[in-house]
């Protein structure tokens, strides 16, 4: 929702979003970590008033270029180019 200071980011079980039509999974490296250092990396971006809701935008601000920061933050690494390749066209 779009109250400020509130988070734009939800949880949900891999590739069963309700909400959206899961495409294809991409493996984009493997993370050495314990459960709670991970959960607190994912918590730390998800947190981050980048990501705040009101903050969401279709084509600048997306939940594809959520995934962008966290697979940095996690492997080092960015997804590929074409999965928000039609926002940034």
């Amino acid at each position: 929702s779009d109250v400020p200071g509130k988070s734009g980011v939800y949880c949900t079980l891999p590739e069963e979003n309700a909400r959206h039509t899961f495409y294809q999974r991409v493996l984009v490296g493997s993370v050495r970590a314990s459960r709670d250092d991970l959960c607190q990396r994912i918590d730390k971006v998800a947190r981050s008033d980048k990501w705040a809701a009101t903050n969401y935008d279709l084509i600048g601000q997306n939940c594809n270029h959520f995934v962008t920061e966290l697979c940095l933050e996690l492997t080092g690494r960015r997804p590929p180019a074409w999965i928000n390749g039609t926002a940034e066209a």
